[in-house]
């Protein structure tokens, strides 16, 4: 039998959003599934203590979980200690397809001797949509952003991400074309406007107006595996190796919205940490110009079309999430999409000529 124990989960969830979560946070249901994960003997699994934590919650659609185990290792008789991430799916489908994709991942994107890594994915609970990876216990690449030690993090980032643009398509992924992308933008347009200035609400508009023309533009740009959430978060550096994480919305799209993304996410880091958002403008540079040497892609025309958008959804989020100074935040963003030239290539860094943008918010 296994022994278990569970800590307190203080962070409220809804249920319906994943049906299986209490089961979740159950330590003597998760026992047999994590002392399969790490591979462990009969012997070993005779008694594993478990703990979880919540890390991360999408309401209606995931759940993710960090998991402590500790065992006997039957060998040497030491106790052992062993973290783990558990990812649960309302639809129990897009667990499948992501550990597959996952592990196709790791065999396309990942060199011999690359010091660039994917955490591994361990094992698939197809039934209840969930799985479990390896943990990597690492700082996001926000950290060497901030500090002197950031080129060696951005080359790796830079020569995966052109890696990842240059494979096959895998099988399943769906096409992300800019009017898709589009829609994306009327929608976040919505959920800014009511919450900001008639000047800025009017910002969004004509940035979106403008996105829609662009868009017909871009429709005919060739398409790769992109995947559609690259930014400093979905990075972790351990000072030897990148990890690359979160591969939900791993699509078939233009590879300058990877870059785009990236982009826009170190501009806002930037105006949030020291109040100008081109302070960070070498870290920008040093990423865009490894991208390019290493990519066949030529992505810098539509680099501003794609930071528009980051920007655009970075306000929605903030409205949503309403942290401290999220109205001033809001307005930032709204002003920094639009000062993004939709209709040709941009300097790389926005410069903060307005004395409108400074820091606001934690």
């Amino acid at each position: 039998m296994f022994s278990t124990t569970m800590n307190t989960i203080t962070k409220r969830l809804s249920a319906p959003s994943v049906p299986i979560l209490a089961e979740l946070l159950d330590g003597g249901w998760m026992a047999p599934l994590l002392a399969r994960a790490a591979g462990l003997t009969s012997e070993e699994g005779g008694s594993v203590a478990c703990s979880a934590e919540v890390l991360n919650h999408k309401a209606g659609q995931r759940c993710t979980l960090r998991y402590d185990l500790s065992y006997v290792q039957a060998a040497s008789g030491r106790k052992v200690h062993a973290s783990f991430v558990g990812k649960a799916y309302r639809e129990h489908d897009l667990a499948r397809r992501n550990y597959e994709w996952t592990g196709r991942l790791r065999e396309t994107t990942l060199g011999p001797g690359t010091a660039v890594a994917i955490p591994a994915p361990l094992l698939l609970v197809p039934d209840i949509g969930l799985i479990i990876s390896e943990y990597v216990r690492a700082p996001d690449l926000g950290q060497p952003l901030l500090s002197s030690d950031y080129e060696a993090p951005m080359r790796l980032a830079a020569g995966w991400l052109a890696r990842l643009h240059s494979i096959p398509p895998l099988p399943g992924l769906n096409v992300k074309p800019p009017h898709h992308e589009v829609d994306k933008v009327e929608g976040w347009r919505q959920v800014v406007a009511p919450a900001v200035s008639s000047d800025a609400a009017d910002k969004a508009g004509r940035v979106h107006e403008s996105m829609r023309r662009m868009a017909e533009r871009f429709a005919g740009e060739r398409r790769t595996v992109i995947h559609r959430d690259f930014y400093h978060q979905n990075l972790l550096w351990d000072g030897r190796r990148l990890w690359v994480l979160d591969f939900d919305q791993l699509s078939i799209g233009d590879p300058a919205m990877d870059a785009g993304h990236f982009l826009a996410h170190v501009q806002y880091l930037a105006y949030r940490t020291t109040g100008r958002p081109d302070s960070l403008g070498k870290m920008e540079a040093c990423f865009l110009s490894h991208y390019e040497q290493q990519s066949r892609e030529d992505v810098r025309e539509r680099l501003p079309w794609y930071k528009a958008y980051t920007f655009l959804k970075l306000a929605a989020t903030e409205v949503t999430r309403q942290r401290t100074g999220w109205q001033r935040n809001v307005e930032a963003l709204a002003e920094l999409a639009f000062r993004e030239d939709l209709s040709a290539a941009a300097p790389i860094a926005v410069l903060d000529r307005s004395p409108s943008i400074r820091r606001h918010g934690p």
